[in-house]
């Protein structure tokens, strides 16, 4: 009786030692399944981490070349040799550094100066080639743009579809919205159709974009529309621009004064 009692014990030991180590295998299994698991995971936000700073790094360098790129399109463009206007511009692209579109005459902080050859009195367009303000202010490193979302703006533009002459002015409220004075009701103007400038200031080139007819009314109290344009370009987004300089302007100015002198105005 002993025997079979010591046979028992035996066989019931070796069980329970059997089955703890299977036991133990699987513990180890799930924890080798569970480390593996969090290591594969850390590991792949690594490579994701790196991945995607390492495509930061690399898109900033090719937002740089292509506004370089753009750059040199844009001069190219401008001083064609085939342009009947006889200007030559300079063109310096810069980064935006303050902005503002709700106050009643917003400014623009750029990250290019006079040692960049930033010059008073220079068209700044967005990076579409869209009219974004003027500069006003220059110093060694930086430039302030009057941003034509101002109650000083009385831009001169055109309705280029009959080519028909007016000026842009800004009324506040919406950033997007500006008025087209000035043009007589026999035009056929419809929305949809797109303002560019005119050419007529020494300040901005001919032919770039402003902004689309958003709607038409005829004035009350003359034979005029009034007209809402919704600007081309979205000023509260703007990151780069490109600032562009008339050659010629110093003279045409010079030469403007002394002609309505002679005239005597």
């Amino acid at each position: 009786m002993k025997i079979y009692r010591l046979r028992f014990d035996l066989i019931l030991f070796i069980l329970l030692e059997l089955l703890a180590i299977v036991l133990t295998i699987e513990a180890d299994k799930k924890k080798s399944v569970f480390m593996f698991n969090t290591l594969t995971i850390i590991t792949n936000g690594v490579y994701s981490f790196s991945y995607n700073v390492k495509n930061y790094l690399n898109l900033k360098q090719e937002n740089q070349a292509l506004l370089k790129t753009n750059n040199n399109l844009l001069n190219e463009l401008l001083n064609c040799k085939g342009s009947t206007s006889n200007l030559s511009f300079d063109v310096v692209y810069a980064h935006v550094l303050k902005n503002s579109v709700s106050r009643k005459n917003n400014l623009i902080l750029l990250s290019a100066g006079a040692k960049e050859g930033v010059k008073d009195q220079s068209a700044v367009i967005s990076q579409s080639g869209n009219v974004i303000g003027m500069i006003v202010k220059v110093s060694r490193r930086y430039s302030a743009a009057l941003s034509i979302l101002n109650h000083l703006t009385k831009l001169s533009v055109k309705h280029k579809q009959s080519n028909t002459f007016g000026y842009l002015v800004w009324k506040g409220n919406n950033p997007r919205i500006m008025y087209l004075e000035d043009i007589p009701v026999y035009v056929k103007i419809r929305v949809g159709d797109t303002i560019v400038t005119s050419g007529y200031s020494n300040i901005f080139p001919e032919g770039l974009t402003v902004g689309i007819v958003h709607s038409i009314t005829r004035s009350k109290h003359a034979n005029t529309y009034t007209i809402k344009v919704k600007l081309a370009e979205n000023l509260s987004r703007l990151t780069n621009v490109f600032i562009i300089h008339n050659k010629s302007q110093n003279e045409l100015d010079s030469l403007f004064i002394q002609a309505k002198r002679v005239i005597g105005e």
